[in-house]
């Protein structure tokens, strides 16, 4: 008899876990007196919640020991820009019973589901990482997150323990547009605090290029 895990389960399982690693950080820094800035944690607590979200969305279910139709099962590997999102725009009307709001939505769902898949990676990373205060830096960890995943979901489809799924250029160039327009939102952030002097936030940005003097254009 087999099994399946869903989403929830890298979360049930991850939270914990990084809740008790977290309580031993803070209790060293405490013994050594060293100062804990709380807003920079909190950062990083709600950046681990995201990353095992991505996980449970991208990664999950999971499915062992458990026999399925064969037609269930497809390995669809595009590496053409965007010939599937032009495909089903030309089959608006045709599709779904003809149901045109219906597919519109669809390709918006698939359109704008991967490019604010890793915004936030855009958002936070320049925040916990210095170097990641970098454009460059911030579109090449985008790149690598992106493909780590397709490469994944791939190894799942071949292993036979996903389906339904689909490995596609598209999906790695909106996840890094995404990561861009996050990363934008972090600049524009950092800039409104700089003008109406929000000291709280520019402590915060403060203590990310301290680790990178560049401010993040090159």
């Amino acid at each position: 008899m087999g099994y399946s895990l869903r989403s929830e389960f890298i979360v049930i399982i991850g939270i914990p876990i990084y809740l008790v690693v977290f309580a031993i950080h803070i209790f060293k820094r405490y013994k050594k007196n060293i100062k804990i800035k709380w807003f920079r944690e909190l950062v990083k607590f709600v950046f681990v919640i995201y990353v095992l979200m991505l996980m449970s969305v991208t990664l999950f279910p999971i499915y062992i020991g458990i026999d399925h139709d064969p037609n269930y099962y497809r390995l669809p590997i595009n590496l053409i820009p965007f010939k599937n999102v032009i495909k089903e725009i030309g089959m608006i009307g045709t599709s779904y019973g003809g149901d045109i709001v219906f597919h519109i939505k669809l390709i918006l769902r698939n359109v704008v589901g991967n490019t604010i898949l890793l915004l936030p990676l855009g958002v936070m990373s320049p925040i916990i990482w210095g170097k990641f205060t970098r454009v460059k830096m911030i579109i090449l960890e985008g790149l690598i997150v992106s493909i780590f995943i397709e490469l994944l979901q791939l190894i799942e489809i071949l292993s036979g323990i996903a389906f339904m799924r689909a490995v596609d250029i598209d999906d790695l160039i909106l996840n890094v547009l995404g990561v861009i327009i996050g990363y934008l939102i972090y600049k524009l952030t950092f800039y409104i605090s700089n003008k109406y002097h929000i000291k709280s936030i520019m402590n915060l940005f403060a203590e990310s290029t301290k680790e990178h003097p560049s401010d993040g254009t090159d």
